[in-house]
């Protein structure tokens, strides 16, 4: 029986007990997917990203290495995860045998052929490019159904919503709510169970304007039917949150501070890219723990 490394790191966070925990575990070359499913099973975290050394001709500067990239929750596949590529990225910078010191940025290959980008930035920080999105307006019969679910899944009487929209291309399980900001989603005790009525959508991204200053928008990421009770910080929340909090406050390319209010919380800046159709997030990774997994 054969192993292979993994790392536990929490992401967007510098603390041990806060951000979105994530497993990375290194393989030599890529692994059929039922092995992978099996490993995030086994390793039991929010997200287990899978890399390995890319033999196309990806990185074209010397300070550019290129990886493989597929992201697990303990029930399936998902096509992006932010905090799982910036766990990856925490790891191949940091480890002198996936990356010569000089290397800045890492060029990821997902499984669906894109490329997702990380390099490194001041103050020890890791920026990640991902997909931005439109937002899709829901119908009004479809409006209806999701406010009542989400009106149960809050547990009150009424909810002040102040919009609400599914993702476009590629993002088409995500549905994210603006709820005011009286709603004071931090300290909101949510029904997950109900959630999973918001169904053909996954990704439930509740989402409302921040009061402190320091703070331009505040999230909250819930995804059941992924076996994702709740995302405590979830970075493709903000390819949708991001555009639209951007061009709602008219900030336009200007940066945002974000902040995911789970129990563990963890904070993001936050940088929409019109022009290129990429969010930026910038944040801090903390390493957690190491070890062997073994392999069938």
């Amino acid at each position: 029986m054969s192993s292979v490394p993994f790392y536990l790191l929490n992401a967007f966070t510098v603390s041990l007990s806060g951000g979105n925990p994530a497993a990375v575990v290194v393989l030599s070359e890529g692994l059929e997917p039922e092995l992978l499913q099996q490993m995030a099973r086994n390793l039991n975290q929010p997200a287990a990203a899978f890399i390995w050394s890319s033999t196309t001709d990806v990185a074209q500067d010397v300070d550019t290495a290129a990886f493989h990239i597929r992201w697990f929750t303990v029930e399936e596949e998902i096509p992006l995860c932010g905090h799982g590529t910036m766990a990856a990225s925490k790891v191949i910078f940091d480890s002198p045998t996936l990356s010569a010191g000089n290397v800045s940025v890492i060029k990821f290959q997902t499984r669906t052929g894109g490329t997702v980008t990380a390099k490194k930035v001041d103050g020890g920080q890791i920026e990640i490019s991902l997909p931005s999105t439109t937002l899709r307006a829901l119908g009004s019969e479809e409006e209806k159904r999701v406010r009542a679910v989400i009106t149960r899944a809050l547990g009150k009487e009424s909810v002040s919503i102040n919009y609400m929209a599914a993702g476009g291309e590629g993002f088409g399980r995500y549905l994210m709510i603006e709820v005011d900001e009286k709603e004071r989603l931090a300290g909101c005790k949510v029904d997950i169970d109900i959630l999973k009525l918001t169904a053909p959508y996954v990704i439930n991204v509740l989402t409302s304007s921040s009061s402190n200053p320091e703070t331009h928008f505040v999230s909250r990421m819930f995804a059941p039917l992924a076996g994702v009770p709740e995302d405590h910080v979830c970075g493709s929340a903000h390819c949708l949150t991001g555009p639209y909090w951007a061009t709602k406050k008219g900030l336009g390319s200007s940066e945002m501070r974000a902040k995911m209010v789970s129990e563990r919380g963890g904070d993001l800046r936050v940088v929409w890219d019109e022009g290129e159709n990429l969010i930026k997030l910038r944040g801090d990774v903390k390493a957690t723990a190491r070890g062997e997994i073994f392999v069938d």
